[in-house]
């Protein structure tokens, strides 16, 4: 169960890489990004989260200097994850056991789609939780 989440998100978007004419050669240039943008959007929203009860310090984890390192780092531990031992293959190949017809193109959109804009929506309401604003202002 370690990152269920994060490879049937990975599944959907290495099979839409496989069917683009364009990245059937190497489809991890494009799941790479996009399940590192899921990932940094979520980490953020924990740490939020965290600091709004006072677990971690207020101060800014994501300098404006910070982001590319963070950034960078964000990508090395999800190219880690996927291409250590070749794993992303195991992955893949796991679901197409498990699962005999192929995915549908609609459905893998619309998947990925929705775990990018829910991480961007977490994201979004556990920063202005972090603010006190909109809904979470005071009086």
């Amino acid at each position: 169960m370690e990152m269920a989440l994060y490879n049937f998100l990975f599944v959907h978007i290495y099979e839409l890489a496989l069917r683009s004419k364009s990245n059937r050669d190497m489809p991890m240039y494009v799941v790479i990004p996009v399940i590192t943008m899921c990932f940094t959007f979520n980490i953020a929203s924990i740490v939020f989260i965290l600091q709004c009860l006072q677990i971690l310090p207020d101060i800014n984890f994501f300098p404006r200097s910070g982001r590319v390192i963070g950034g960078l780092f964000f990508l090395g531990v999800i190219c880690l994850y996927y291409l250590y031992g070749g794993r992303y293959k195991k992955i893949y190949n796991a679901y197409r056991e498990t699962h005999e017809e192929p995915i549908k193109t609609a459905k893998a959109i619309i998947v990925v789609l929705s775990f990018y804009v829910l991480s961007f929506l977490i994201l979004l309401v556990t920063a202005l939780f972090k603010n006190k604003d909109w809904i979470f202002a005071g009086d």
